[in-house]
């Protein structure tokens, strides 16, 4: 009996010994979280996250992968350079206008507005005493009637007029008017005129196609086409367009 009261005293006295710890392992830590109760009063089941499993080395070096090579920038197309607009050639249009000119030995000057058709010179040869008889004498046939190739009092055209009044006074000039206009001496400008000189005509401004006898006071007689023997004026706008020079034929 003595035995089993000091066998009940020792484990008292162990469990005095022990009980601080077993309460102090069984009281809840202040850091530890309480476990969500949901509102059903049953605790759910808490997910974990699976850890990833560590990499196997396989013993097998990792293969080496080079960076792809930078790819040099695109060229940039070089800007299209603006092309001037191709002309016309006009050699061949010049080269028409130079055997023309050859051809009949005429020129025309349009960029002035001036008209040059070329031409001989000689030296004046009708008697400047004998300018008013010839003047009265072209005066004479005033009105008689236009006819080309006419030469006489029938009919006259311009340069076939000329020829026969010049005659009528012992002087014989070319018959066509173009070659008329190769005679005397050029007068250049039209102030300088004299009565007795040839005025001189272009329809084209490249050939002679009209001619006249100047009376002085800018007026000259001449063949109209339209109304045969008749006296007109220089400053006529018709005319002042189709003059083309003139030749002093008196000395």
């Amino acid at each position: 009996m003595k035995n089993v009261k000091k066998i009940f005293a020792a484990l008292m006295a162990v469990s005095f010994l022990l009980l601080p710890g077993l309460a102090s392992a069984a009281a809840p830590s202040p850091m530890d979280k309480p476990a969500k109760i949901p509102a059903d009063g049953k605790p759910s089941a808490v997910k974990t996250a699976p850890k990833p499993e560590p990499a196997v080395n396989s013993g097998q070096p990792k293969p080496i992968t080079k960076p792809a090579p930078a790819q040099p920038p695109a060229a940039k197309p070089a800007a299209a350079k603006p092309t001037k607009p191709k002309k016309a050639p006009k050699k061949a249009k010049k080269d028409k206008k130079e055997k023309q000119e050859k051809k009949t030995g005429k020129t025309d000057d349009k960029k002035t507005g001036s008209m040059k058709i070329a031409c001989k010179e000689t030296a004046p040869f009708f008697p400047g005493k004998k300018v008013d008889a010839l003047i009265k004498t072209a005066k004479s046939y005033t009105g008689v009637k236009y006819m080309y190739g006419g030469a006489d009092p029938k009919g006259f055209d311009c340069s076939g007029y000329i020829m026969y009044i010049f005659k009528k006074h012992g002087t014989s000039v070319p018959r066509a008017a173009d070659d008329q206009y190769d005679i005397g001496r050029l007068v250049a400008d039209t102030k300088k005129l004299v009565k007795g000189d040839l005025v001189f005509f272009s329809e084209n401004r490249r050939e002679i196609s009209h001619v006249g006898l100047y009376l002085g006071g800018g007026n000259f007689i001449h063949a109209s086409s339209s109304k045969g023997i008749r006296i007109d004026s220089l400053s006529n706008e018709y005319w002042k367009l189709r003059y083309a020079g003139a030749k002093h034929v008196t000395k």
